[in-house]
């Protein structure tokens, strides 16, 4: 499916509380390398799961935003992020995307567009390991050793899948209780960071 291109801004987290790691967590080589894939949409919408509330206030989404952050600095001083967003969502916290640093957001248009942002950043990392796996090719020292998801659509299911089989294990940050349970069967661990705080599955 053809999607527009994306807009990207960036932003940088400030120090925050992070999350423990799950134990189900494969071990991972020492200094690995991190990608965290953010679906901006599911977190503006998941963190007011059960609530009257359409959407979370830029509090909310940019103090989720910050624990992830923190999270994925105490294995990778430096992750590789793309958070994707909806153009509505773009709209809706402006002020926390105006803040941006060194993280990326991407803004796309359409039905599941941010999906799709995200989905292209799960393929290019398959396609760039099986790359790196032919014979006579040494690993590149940029592929992730892990990638942090934070989303809850069954969408981002068979290439998590498929990353897993590969060796690249995806701990996912729930925004919300409402996981699709093909995602939560593909990932390596679950993490809910729901309205009521961070709970392991």
């Amino acid at each position: 499916m053809n999607t527009p291109p994306a807009v990207s801004v960036s932003w940088e987290s400030p120090e925050c509380a992070a999350l423990p790691l799950p134990p189900e967590l494969p071990p991972l080589p020492p200094n690995p390398r991190v990608l965290i894939l953010i679906d901006g949409d599911c977190v503006s919408r998941g963190l007011v799961e059960g609530t009257a509330r359409g959407r979370a206030c830029d509090h909310q989404v940019r103090a989720c935003l910050d624990r992830v952050h923190a999270t994925a600095t105490l294995l990778d001083p430096y992750p590789r992020t793309r958070c994707a967003v909806s153009s509505a969502t773009a709209t809706a916290h402006f002020s926390v995307m105006a803040s941006a640093g060194n993280n990326v957001f991407a803004i796309r248009y359409g039905l599941d567009g941010a999906d799709f942002e995200l989905i292209d950043e799960l393929n290019h990392l398959i396609q760039a390991r099986a790359i790196a796996i032919r014979p006579g090719r040494t690993r590149r020292s940029r592929l992730a050793d892990l990638v942090i998801l934070v989303g809850h659509d069954g969408i981002y299911a068979p290439p998590v899948r498929q990353l897993r089989l590969g060796g690249t294990p995806t701990w996912l940050l729930a925004p919300g209780y409402l996981v699709a349970r093909s995602l939560r069967r593909a990932a390596s661990a679950v993490t809910y960071i729901g309205p009521t705080g961070a709970n392991a599955a």
